[in-house]
């Protein structure tokens, strides 16, 4: 990953241990440079997902779907490297939130096998990639998963506004009574994040654990 540090890590390294919440300053990502020219205008941390919602779904979002789903049962049944770095190279785009929902219903639809080969490679998206689009495809497969071990790397990236809305999605999605763990993502973040957590997120969550 050209020797940049996983999202993962950077965030879980500058956790601010009394407060629970991201060290000031420290909400710059490792793929900022990679995504954003000098002097461009950026949105903030988590704004482009609430701003556009997931509004699905003209012709190339369910081109982009369908293409994603078969690039899933790919890697879920063979472990295909060529399909992962296929994928990996889709999901860098981070133009994800008109098709994900539709990506994941269709790979769902034509059965997929979480183990062995679709848990770790969604482990490995969320924990050792440094770039964003592929983090938060990441965490919609472990909310879709639903192994309870996989909550800490999920909550973990919660905690910065960038994923904090996939976040929510999963954790809803992963437990029985989600309510006590989106409180507390909810107030360790503040703007965007906070605002899409409380206005969208719930209703989506619930949405994807009735059809995941």
């Amino acid at each position: 990953m050209d020797g940049r540090e996983s999202i993962y890590n950077y965030i879980k390294g500058n956790i601010d241990i009394e407060t629970g919440r991201l060290k000031d300053g420290a909400g710059n990502l490792p793929d900022d440079e990679k995504i954003f020219k000098p002097g461009e205008l950026r949105w903030v941390a988590g704004g482009m997902d609430g701003g556009f919602g997931h509004h699905g779904s003209g012709g190339n979002d369910l081109k982009k779907g369908k293409k994603i789903a078969n690039l899933l049962r790919s890697i879920s049944k063979k472990g295909s490297t060529k399909s992962k770095i296929e994928l990996y190279n889709i999901l860098v785009e981070d133009s994800l939130i008109d098709c994900i929902d539709t990506a994941l219903e269709m790979a769902i639809k034509s059965g997929l096998s979480i183990e062995p080969f679709l848990h770790d490679f969604a482990q490995f998206l969320t924990t050792k990639s440094p770039d964003r689009g592929p983090v938060k495809f990441g965490i919609a497969l472990l909310g879709l998963i639903r192994d309870p071990q996989d909550l800490d790397v999920i909550k973990t990236l919660g905690k910065h506004e960038e994923f904090t809305l996939y976040s929510a999605v999963a954790i809803t999605s992963s437990l029985e009574n989600p309510d006590i763990e989106l409180f507390k993502l909810a107030q360790s973040v503040d703007g965007w994040g906070r605002s899409n957590w409380s206005k969208d997120s719930h209703k989506q969550a619930i949405h994807q654990s009735r059809h995941g």
